[in-house]
């Protein structure tokens, strides 16, 4: 790891160029990568949301799907001949009933 940081021209003027010690900084390097892998990356570390991201987006996929299967449940029906018949409930409608 580097003795000192240079900070980059892209940042604000006071501290454009300005060298700082290795321990004033906090470096968040993320989950260790094999060496050639991590050397392309700068000696940068993966993100710790690489690995659930896959997950995360199964589990909204799954949510999503059964969000949609319960908003439709409405529309789905079958008819049974003779159901009135079956349960024991009179055909004449309610509000004439007895």
């Amino acid at each position: 790891m580097p003795k000192y940081y240079t900070v980059d021209i892209s940042a604000p003027l006071p501290l454009r160029g300005v060298k700082i010690h290795h321990s004033r900084c906090l470096r968040l390097i993320g989950d260790e990568l094999p060496y050639w892998q991590a050397v392309s990356e700068n000696l940068w570390g993966a993100s710790v949301l690489e690995r659930p991201f896959d997950r995360m987006t199964s589990f909204d996929a799954a949510t999503t799907g059964a969000s949609a299967t319960g908003s439709q449940e409405h529309l789905r029906y079958f008819k049974v001949d003779k159901y009135r018949d079956i349960l024991g409930v009179s055909a004449a409608p309610l509000h004439l009933r007895a």
